[in-house]
């Protein structure tokens, strides 16, 4: 028969066993408490965070996936850039960005060209210091536009607009489907401003003429991205000129037959 210290150390030792699954059972539920909360914030900060537009998304992975090119001879053309990075297996070309001289129309020597994939860039970056026809290229990771607001100048409406900003290989067609889904535009109402020397390539900016002011109007409200850029819109006023050249060099007033002030040509009077 156990004596009464042994009863009373075992009445003890069940005490403290209890004792102790008790704590440990508040213990795991204050655990699980806070791991609940934890997710909670953690939705709660997400939810919170302001989130980029597709427009922002698209355009800081462009940026990634963009070099920036010196020392492109000045008698080269686009298609020579493109030839370059694919004769060294990068064919994966977005977009290939090279501002020329106003005057003549040849490159200015440096430009920016967009792939689709970091791998490609990557290795682009790794072709710095290569030859291009006479002269060495000098290739690295483009910078980081800065933040940049184009505000309307012209607070009064109007059925043209300008757009600034516009890639250098966007073509009348291309602003014609971007912006006809905001409204009519007049025939021959997109005109892309061209150098009026060499390949008559674009100088970054164009005139839209709608059939009302409605339609102009909301245009101006949106973000309007061609060929991956954003472009900026502002209303005009002015008279475009009838002698701007078409892509293929003909005279924009003799192919439409009509200026954008609304009056008739002799074309049409005869």
């Amino acid at each position: 028969m156990a004596s009464e210290d042994e009863e009373s150390s075992r009445v003890g030792g069940e005490g403290e066993k209890t004792e102790q699954a008790e704590t440990d059972k508040k213990r795991r539920r204050r655990k699980r408490n806070r791991n609940k909360k934890n997710a909670e914030d953690q939705e709660e900060e997400q939810a919170l965070t302001p989130q980029l537009t597709s427009i922002e998304n698209e355009r800081t992975s462009q940026v990634d996936r963009t070099v920036f090119v010196e020392g492109i001879p000045y008698t080269a053309k686009p298609d020579d850039i493109r030839e370059f990075f694919q004769q060294h297996g990068l064919e994966d070309i977005e977009d290939v960005r090279l501002p020329v001289w106003q005057d003549t129309g040849r490159l200015r020597g440096f430009g920016h060209v967009v792939f689709t994939s970091l791998t490609s860039k990557d290795k682009a970056l790794a072709l710095s210091g290569k030859y291009l026809q006479n002269r060495y290229l000098s290739i690295s990771a483009a910078n980081k536009p800065k933040e940049q607001r184009f505000e309307a100048t012209s607070s009064e409406p109007s059925k043209k607009i300008m757009l600034k900003n516009l890639s250098y290989e966007a073509t009348e067609e291309d602003i014609q489907v971007a912006l006809e889904k905001y409204g009519r535009i007049v025939e021959g109402g997109v005109r892309v401003v061209r150098h009026s020397v060499g390949e008559r390539r674009s100088k970054g900016f164009a005139y839209v003429e709608f059939e009302s002011i409605e339609s102009a109007r909301k245009v101006m409200q949106q973000k309007i991205v061609i060929h991956n850029r954003q472009a900026f819109c502002d209303y005009d006023h002015g008279r475009v000129k009838g002698s701007f050249r078409t892509a293929d060099g003909r005279y924009w007033q003799k192919e439409y037959g009509h200026t954008t002030d609304g009056r008739e040509s002799k074309k049409q009077k005869v």
